[in-house]
């Protein structure tokens, strides 16, 4: 009977630490998350100021597929960020509702699919860019605007058909942001295929494209030293591997945990610490968005510290309170 008894108590308080690990870890997350929200809003405004504002920025072919990035991940940021901070607050989604559960998945998995994707199209242009500039400038409408527009718009449809029209029971989460998962992930082909096309192939281009593209600009680095050249390529290699190197480091565990959910039929005790936690993770990349687009655009980066030292010379320079010498009134 003591040893049922014990057995029993171990139990309930494996369960109470489980309970307080899964609201301790969705409290942490949270405070990590509006820490970082507040400032990444901010200079997003500051981003999309200038880059409206100044045509030098948007006019270069580079820039094309970072800004868009950027716009993704800022509609993500102001969009539907906010409903995830509240279901991280309240411990519960803002609706209690199948059908704003499927529209909220639906967006997060379009705008994440868009924002990876994006990702390892930049990497395969900017090797076109450093090796093969003429070309891609010559067919720009080919290798350039018409991948660009058609990554942008079909994520949406695509996640919006499977997520309202696939024939299977949802068996929603409503502790969880996005209400959890739609029933067709866990189908076993379109779930795979699902998780190769969104986020693995992605990824693995993302990877293997920069790894390639690293080994081969330092191969050719005497070359370019001889056209003078050597310079400009390595930077754009370092603005690639800025943007890139966070969307790896954001969706790497992202990418392997939900691989092992769609292909694993059981359930581990720690899915809802872990789930909370890689919210965290993919966060990253969003939140970061605007400081990583400020350091890979050359041009938004001058303007900016140009309209710094601009305010800060007008504060130095600034209206200073007028002596009057006593003197004078008794002069007068």
């Amino acid at each position: 009977m003591n040893l049922s008894s014990d057995t029993n108590n171990n139990n309930d308080t494996n369960i109470q630490l489980n309970i307080l690990n899964t609201e301790f870890s969705r409290r942490i997350i949270f405070i990590f998350l509006i820490i970082l929200f507040v400032p990444s809003i901010f200079c997003s405004f500051c981003i999309l100021y200038f880059t409206i504002r100044k045509q030098q920025i948007r006019k270069h072919l580079k820039n094309h597929i970072i800004l868009c990035i950027f716009f993704v991940n800022f509609l993500l940021a102001t969009c539907e960020l906010p409903l995830t901070l509240s279901s991280l607050q309240r411990g519960d989604v803002p609706l209690r509702s199948e059908i704003f559960c499927k529209y909220w998945f639906s967006a997060i998995n379009a705008f994440f699919m868009c924002s990876l994707q994006l990702n390892a199209f930049l990497s395969i242009e900017r090797y076109l860019l450093i090796f093969h500039s003429r070309t891609l400038h010559r067919y720009k409408i080919i290798l350039h605007y018409i991948p660009m527009i058609f990554l942008v718009s079909y994520p949406i449809p695509y996640s919006f058909s499977f997520t309202m029209f696939y024939p299977c029971k949802n068996k929603l989460d409503y502790n969880m942001a996005g209400c959890g998962s739609v029933c067709y992930i866990f189908e076993s082909a379109i779930g795979i295929t699902d998780w190769v096309v969104c986020i693995l192939g992605p990824l693995l281009i993302i990877i293997i494209a920069n790894v390639l593209l690293i080994v081969q600009v330092y191969q050719h680095k005497r070359q370019m030293l001889r056209k003078h050249i050597w310079k400009k390529k390595h930077r754009m290699l370092r603005e690639l591997v800025f943007v890139s190197g966070l969307e790896c480091i954001s969706w790497s565990p992202v990418s392997l945990i939900s691989g092992i959910d769609i292909i694993s039929t059981t359930k581990t005790s720690f899915e809802p610490e872990f789930k909370w936690v890689l919210f965290g993770f993919i966060y990253l990349a969003i939140l970061f968005s605007p400081l990583v687009s400020i350091i890979a655009l050359p041009e938004l980066k001058i303007e900016i510290t140009k309209w710094t030292q601009k305010q800060c010379a007008c504060n130095n320079n600034g209206i200073h309170p007028m002596m009057i010498n006593p003197s004078s009134l008794e002069r007068t």
